[in-house]
């Protein structure tokens, strides 16, 4: 699923936006796989709720949700490019 998604949101991004997606996401990746080595490190949630990505981690499994690193990627980079700037959101919501 997460490959699919990363698709999508490179064709939406455009061929000129590729590189600053590609960038934002994989610093985005960067942290989130920081973060599920210092949960497993030092295990600073008591009681996550089980099944969570969290739980999942604590209890030593490489899981890291990378749809939200696809999405922190693409929105850092609309909003870089300019496609989420004030006059954009303003058109639509005075249309």
């Amino acid at each position: 699923g997460d490959s699919k998604l990363a698709t999508a949101c490179a064709l939406w991004s455009g061929l000129s936006g590729l590189f600053v997606f590609l960038f934002y996401m994989t610093l985005a990746g960067g942290l989130l796989g920081l973060s599920a080595l210092i949960i497993r490190k030092t295990k600073p949630f008591k009681a996550p709720a089980e099944g969570s990505w969290v739980a999942q981690v604590q209890a030593g499994q490489s899981k890291v949700p990378y749809g939200v690193a696809i999405l922190c990627g693409v929105l850092a980079s609309f909003i870089k490019l300019g496609y989420l700037g004030p006059e954009v959101l303003s058109s639509f919501l005075l249309s």
